[in-house]
């Protein structure tokens, strides 16, 4: 095996994290007899850990949540989307500075892709908060000018409507019950709710025959929103292929070589997210 750079992940309780047991799974994959170390750490002490990283040491280094909003300011530079998003998931050491970015976005984009999603025009997005966030993130690498966020209860919408300021995307929002209105004209629909909220809406997605990504994974199955579009005959992404395709990404920037194949990692998967958290 060749040896891998020395790479870390960092936040609270990791040894349980799924992004750790990925990492490590990754870097057998690639063949590197390397270490993907586990610091404990939590926001308060994130900048003396950061701070004592050595490059001349480690290369890069992975962030749970909630410390991927508070290394951003800790960061020398930060990528336009890991910027809009105030979140930082991944940290790399080039050139003398460390660089962030967010591969969960990415993982969805390349996810919807990988699907055959090419030039949309008209998205949505079900739901909000944190998933729905990244999600606007990830849609506009696939090309609509404006998306239209639709809200199953009543809240407040200003993150969203500041990352899509950000991304200098448009944001439509709607109430749940025009939800059917929206998809007459929608190429993609990424819901961003948790697995029970989502299913009242499952037969009505599944009808509209647009394409579906669910960002919601189940430890074992798949979700109802998943099952009824496949049943329907209509193209869904379950919320495993995102995890796998931002793994893909984060075992590049950490290691520094490409190559890794999302079929290498799908048959560790489960092994992987056996009790595992975020």
């Amino acid at each position: 095996m060749r040896t891998s750079p020395r790479v870390a992940v960092l936040g609270s309780d990791v040894a349980r994290s799924a992004t750790l047991r990925l990492q490590r799974i990754a870097q057998a994959a690639l063949e590197l007899a390397g270490t993907c170390v586990a610091i404990e750490c939590d926001e308060e002490g994130l900048a003396p850990v950061v701070t004592s990283l050595d490059p001349c040491h480690w290369t890069a280094f992975v962030l749970l949540p909630p410390l991927e909003r508070a290394v951003v300011a800790l960061l020398d530079d930060v990528t336009p989307v890991a910027r809009a998003l105030a979140r930082v998931d991944t940290v790399t050491f080039a050139d003398g500075r460390w660089r962030g970015e967010n591969t969960r976005a990415q993982g969805i984009a390349d996810a919807a892709r990988r699907a055959g999603v090419r030039g949309v025009r008209r998205a949505v997005v079900l739901g909000a908060g944190d998933g729905a966030c990244v999600a606007l993130a990830a849609l506009r690498s696939l090309g609509p000018d404006h998306v239209d966020l639709v809200m199953t209860r009543p809240a407040e919408h200003a993150a969203e409507r500041a990352v899509a300021h950000s991304l200098a995307m448009g944001l439509r929002t709607h109430p749940s019950g025009a939800l059917a209105v929206v998809l007459r004209t929608a190429d993609i629909l990424v819901s961003a709710l948790p697995p029970a909220e989502a299913a009242p809406y499952s037969a009505l997605i599944a009808r509209s025959g647009v394409v579906v990504l669910d960002l919601a994974r189940l430890a074992e199955g798949r979700t109802r929103l998943v099952r009824a579009v496949a049943f329907a005959g209509g193209t869904v992404i379950d919320g495993l292929e995102p995890l796998l395709q931002r793994t893909v990404r984060q075992a590049e920037l950490l290691t520094g070589r490409p190559g890794l194949t999302v079929e290498a990692l799908r048959a560790a998967v489960p092994r992987a997210l056996a009790g595992a958290e975020a």
